[in-house]
């Protein structure tokens, strides 16, 4: 995926001609969603699902210094540049059949969305772009059909970006109705993203890909972008997956079933729990924190993450 364009250089550092193996270790397995998952920017339909942390130092994230966070001095708060109250979350990826989900949970300390910017800079506004190289090809730098970056702002009344190859070359666009995605803020600039990407426009570039999808893999990294100073700025990112867009480095996301399917007519009764926690000591809401769910044999059943105001919700099987 050769992206020369400008706006790439200052994203994801294309202009290294190294190559490395892809890391196995970074794979994931994402789970069919046994329900439709609600795209409303909350997380309480993923439920217990695998969550990749994100942060400087943790695994998977990219430590070449072209994409480390930045202290941008008077536009950050004291103490937290280069933290992870600088940039920090979580995502989790799921699929069914009509869809692949992706969710995320980002700590940002601040909230710079570049309002009144060019509308495809993507990568000077906060959000999450999710890089797809859906025939697994590593084909390398170029864009070719079945590459995509589905880039999703912060904020919902600005249209995300939607970069891939077609059979014309490298296409950059506003991101298309069909994509659905919704983001929920926080405090600061903290934020919770749901969107839903159909299989089939994946499928219309990849022949390919279609039904059945469970064993079915793809290459993949995933980019949160923090510009924290001055407006236009770069400001730092996290990726996971790899240092820049060779996809042929990249790790693969693998979709597993996750249990037989249930049809819409025999689904189990399910009931809901709610809350919020605070701390004992100050009365402040925990977050970030989990929140584990156990039955009478002391079990897990399921877990699910408070959001930033230390609440939570979750839906259960009655029984």
């Amino acid at each position: 995926m050769n992206v020369s364009q400008m706006i790439v250089f200052f994203c994801i550092g294309v202009w290294s001609t190294e190559t490395a193996l892809a890391n196995s270790t970074l794979n994931i397995q994402a789970k069919q969603a046994i329900f439709d998952i609600t795209i409303d920017g909350s997380l309480n339909d993923w439920g217990k699902v695998e969550w990749i942390p994100l942060g400087e130092g943790l695994p998977g994230i990219s430590a070449v210094k072209m994409n480390e966070l930045l202290d941008h001095g008077v536009t950050e708060p004291p103490g937290t540049a280069q933290t992870a109250a600088d940039l920090s979350g979580a995502f989790a990826i799921k699929w069914n059949k009509e869809f692949l989900y992706l969710a995320a949970d980002i700590t940002d300390n601040v909230r710079v969305v570049g309002r009144g910017q060019r509308d495809w800079g993507w990568w000077i506004r906060d959000g999450v772009s999710l890089f797809l190289d859906v025939p697994n090809d590593g084909d390398g730098l170029d864009w070719v059909s079945g590459d995509h970056s589905f880039s999703f702002i912060a904020d919902n009344d600005i249209v995300g970006w939607w970069r891939h190859g077609d059979k014309t070359g490298h296409r950059e666009v506003a991101m298309p109705d069909v994509v659905e995605y919704t983001v929920l803020l926080g405090d600061g600039g903290n934020y919770t993203l749901e969107a839903a990407i159909p299989m089939d426009l994946l499928g219309e570039f990849t022949p390919e890909w279609k039904p059945p999808f469970a064993g079915k893999n793809m290459g993949f990294i995933l980019l949160v972008t923090d510009p924290d100073g001055e407006q236009p700025d770069w400001g730092g990112q996290l990726i996971y997956g790899g240092d820049f867009d060779h996809d042929k480095n990249w790790p693969d996301l693998i979709l597993v079933e996750n249990r037989p399917k249930e049809t819409q007519d025999n689904r189990p009764e399910t009931g809901q729990i709610e809350g919020q926690i605070l701390l004992r000591s100050t009365g402040e809401a925990w977050m970030g924190g989990e929140v584990n769910v156990f039955n009478g044999d002391g079990q897990e059943v399921t877990s699910t993450f408070v959001d930033h105001s230390g609440r939570y919700e979750m839906r259960l099987t009655c029984g």
